[in-house]
């Protein structure tokens, strides 16, 4: 069960209304997935809050007042003097009692009922979401690949395919550095654009994660990691500190490179003059 299941049935589960079946694969995902289980505790919060709401009993004199109003299409300032003048200050405080509870309730229905994105900003959810990915990279690469297609659309694809699917050749589509082997190729439609991921292989074992895409926000990819900008091979590169490793950004061409799981600067270097030791890049 991925994110996007859960989401839709996260209501059902948090009122005891999933099947047994469901039920035990809702508690599998949410054991392993901080976003899942923070709109889950969301849920709880929003649960307690309108528990703590007191009863409001509207009096028949309300029910009155009610029909008045709707009765006074023709005449509503007159009404509205008639019904002042009616009101005393008990009148007054269920009205204002019951118009808070209305507002609780469409606040509420609004909650509820709104697309799962619109709970936490799309800003927030893709660095949430991101941000597990890399936790597990330095870990676990293969896994931390699982949870980014399991996150996104995706598409696994051969570099001459991507050409005739995105309007242009990929960066590695002429191959990679001496001592690295491509072991696959994704088209992911993530929040923030949609890219080409290459999985390469050092000759050791290790991995490498290579992003190709068109927006310069990796503010929103690493969110708060440490970051600084520097100078490899006479371009600037965003540097983020992966504990015993680093990610990497610049600019090539209109689009940017993204490495995930770098070594050293040396390695940046290594594949910035690889990619670039064509001058035509491959923007058409």
């Amino acid at each position: 069960m991925n994110c996007a299941e859960v989401m839709e049935l996260l209501s059902d589960y948090y009122d005891g209304e999933l099947e047994p079946s469901q039920y035990g694969r809702m508690q599998d995902h949410l054991a392993g997935c901080p976003v899942c289980t923070a709109r889950l505790s969301e849920f709880k919060q929003l649960s307690a809050f309108v528990s703590h709401v007191p009863d409001i009993q509207i009096e028949p004199d309300w029910l009155k007042l009610e029909a008045e109003l709707c009765s006074a299409t023709g005449a509503i300032e007159s009404k509205s003097v008639q019904l002042k003048r009616r009101w005393n200050m008990h009148d007054k405080h269920v009205w204002l009692a019951g118009a808070a509870v209305a507002v609780l309730l469409l606040i509420l229905a609004t909650w509820v009922f709104l697309p799962k994105h619109s709970h936490m900003s799309e800003h927030h959810q893709f660095t949430s979401e991101f941000g597990r990915y890399l936790e597990e990279f330095e870990r676990d690469p293969e896994s931390a690949q699982a949870i980014l297609l399991e996150l996104y659309e995706h598409d696994r694809i051969a570099a001459n395919e991507v050409s005739e699917r995105l309007g242009y050749r990929p960066a590695t589509s002429k191959g990679l550095p001496e001592g690295y082997t491509p072991v696959s190729m994704q088209v992911l439609n993530m929040p923030c654009c949609t890219c080409v991921q290459t999985i390469c292989r050092r000759s050791d074992g290790s991995t490498i994660a290579l992003f190709e895409h068109d927006d310069e926000g990796t503010n929103e990819w690493f969110g708060d990691r440490p970051s600084t900008m520097e100078s490899c091979s006479n371009k600037e590169c965003q540097l983020v500190n992966l504990n015993d490793k680093l990610a990497a950004t610049w600019k090539r061409g209109s689009r940017y490179i993204t490495l995930i799981g770098v070594q050293d600067k040396s390695e940046i270097d290594t594949f910035i003059n690889w990619l670039d030791k064509d001058a035509t890049l491959d923007d058409g």
